[in-house]
């Protein structure tokens, strides 16, 4: 069985040679790498052209995409499997990543949506997302993973059919945040997916073009109406419940980024959060969204180095 890999390129110069060398050096050999280069300002494009391997196919689009959606969609499109595997530019796949899924579909061959956990590298230490001693895979469940998603963009691979049945990737509707936005259409499509139980990838929290770093969110970003809209349609309790929750966390997650980078004003987080949901923690930020700016902004951050060291030194 070959699997597709697609691998979105716009100005990772420092990071390629990492990224797909652990592509080629997986230990399952059978797949095609298949990178779209966006038109970088630096010699990304050109460190992409001079890697030979027959597995390589390249496509070139004239205008950069936020998030890398359209290059995404675009290498879907020119893939030739029927699963097909995702890796950013700036990440870096463990040996073992493909045949630890090649083993799960195994086991689990109606099953059309499969995610690895991954590690963490911040510049300094690698860390685990999460420890799973027992089972080699998970059966996880749409409302489980409402509550907790262990994977991200570069540890996920799914059936093309479903890929395109949900739509893709939201190219040209939001500029970050669309992978979660399709995985969540996915697993709520198939209701359930397959979590493999080891780490596939690394995350480099060090890497260039991090948009999430340095951009503010906007009212329009933060108006998930897909998330609303399944907050309306779904009777069952448990999930709506989880939905709004999911929904809630999402707002908090987008204002405090902003309040990081001194912007707190571009949307109002008051308005948006369901208070039948964590009312207790939904009343703190609606009382210190209410505080002025010239308080909150400065205490926020002294809040925010708190967090950030019990994180580094507590887990």
């Amino acid at each position: 069985m070959v699997i597709s890999v697609v691998m979105p390129v716009y100005n990772k110069e420092r990071h390629l040679y990492r990224s797909i060398n652990s592509v080629l050096n997986q230990s399952y050999p059978f797949f095609e790498l298949i990178i779209v280069c966006d038109p970088s300002t630096d010699k990304s494009t050109h460190i992409v052209e001079r890697f030979e391997d027959e597995r390589i196919s390249i496509y070139y689009r004239d205008e950069a995409g936020p998030g890398g959606y359209a290059a995404r969609n675009l290498g879907v499109e020119k893939s030739n499997s029927e699963w097909v595997a995702f890796i950013d530019a700036d990440d870096e796949w463990l040996p073992e990543h493909l045949n630890n899924f090649v083993v799960a579909l195994e086991n689990n061959p109606s099953h059309k949506f499969f995610a690895a956990l991954f590690d963490v590298y911040d510049g300094v230490n690698l860390s685990s997302i999460i420890h799973y001693e027992h089972e080699r895979f998970s059966v996880v469940s749409f409302l489980s993973y409402l509550y907790f998603s262990p994977f991200y963009t570069s540890t996920v691979i799914m059936n093309k059919k479903l890929f395109h049945g949900v739509g893709g990737f939201p190219a040209g509707r939001v500029k970050r945040g669309g992978d979660v936005c399709l995985w969540l259409r996915a697993i709520e499509e198939t209701s359930e997916y397959i979590l493999i139980n080891k780490s596939g990838a690394i995350y480099y929290r060090d890497s260039d073009s991090m948009v999430t770093k340095t951009t503010p969110y906007t009212e329009v970003e933060v108006a998930n109406e897909y998330l609303l809209s399944l907050i309306n349609c779904y009777q069952d309790k448990k999930i709506s419940s989880a939905l709004k929750a999911r929904f809630n966390n999402q707002v908090i997650y987008c204002w405090n980024q902003n309040m990081r980078m001194g912007n707190p004003d571009l949307f109002d987080i008051k308005g948006r959060l369901f208070k039948d949901v964590a009312p207790i923690k939904v009343c703190f930020y609606y009382l210190f969204s209410s505080v002025p700016v010239r308080i909150s902004i400065p205490l926020h951050r002294i809040m925010a180095k708190l967090v950030d060291w019990k994180r580094n030194n507590y887990g």
